[in-house]
């Protein structure tokens, strides 16, 4: 039986602009989308919402990218994540990488037509005809 609930994605960013356009995104590909602004309200709706995949930022205030990554394994919370980030680094990139739920690893500016069909790969969404 194949499900036609809208497959949920969580954005955790704290910079507006980049939730809205990630919102537009998520709606015109038939995703239903949420957003946390920053990493502690992000664990609470993981926790209270269980969504299909997590768009992570790593920079942000109270609880930032790599302690929310951290939480979740200590949890034992398994739900896909992109991270997206203008950070770079090489290091933190690689053990960033590692962590298990972690799917893909993105730079800002973000391809918002290659996240969605990434997004769409992941969770079985079907493309919009």
């Amino acid at each position: 039986k194949i499900s036609t609930m809208a497959k949920k994605v969580l954005i955790i960013d704290d910079e507006m602009p980049i939730r809205d356009i990630c919102q537009e995104f998520m709606s015109a590909a038939g995703l239903e989308s949420d957003c946390a602004v920053d990493g502690l309200q992000g664990l609470e709706k993981i926790s209270a919402n269980k969504p299909d995949l997590v768009i992570l930022d790593m920079m942000m205030p109270k609880c930032n990218g790599v302690e929310v990554l951290a939480k979740l394994q200590a949890q034992g919370t398994k739900v896909p994540v992109i991270v997206i980030t203008a950070y770079q680094n090489a290091e933190q990139e690689k053990s960033i990488r590692q962590n298990p739920n972690v799917v893909d690893f993105l730079q800002k500016p973000v391809d918002w037509m290659a996240l969605v069909a990434r997004i769409q790969q992941l969770v079985g969404a079907p493309p919009k005809p």
